[in-house]
């Protein structure tokens, strides 16, 4: 399973940036995802700053992998 969290920052918050390369996405692509509700849940620090906590990107990430393994279709969210 994805493990992302080695890589974070000492408060284990990562970055969009970090996020998106993670991901195999561009960063405008996580922020889309983020707007419609279909990504990883991001914590918002102040009005322009975004984070993503590193264990809340294994958990997606993990329930993707999950979703595929059960044959289920993998929708968004």
């Amino acid at each position: 399973m994805a493990d992302v969290s080695s890589a974070s920052s000492p408060s284990g918050l990562l970055t969009p940036d970090q996020v998106a390369h993670r991901l195999g996405i561009s960063p405008s692509t996580l922020k889309r995802m983020r707007l419609r509700g279909e990504g990883p849940n991001a914590v918002k620090i102040t009005r322009r700053t975004i984070r993503y906590q590193a264990a809340e990107l294994d958990a997606w990430l993990n329930g993707k992998v999950a979703s595929i393994e059960n044959g289920r279709r993998v929708g968004h969210g």
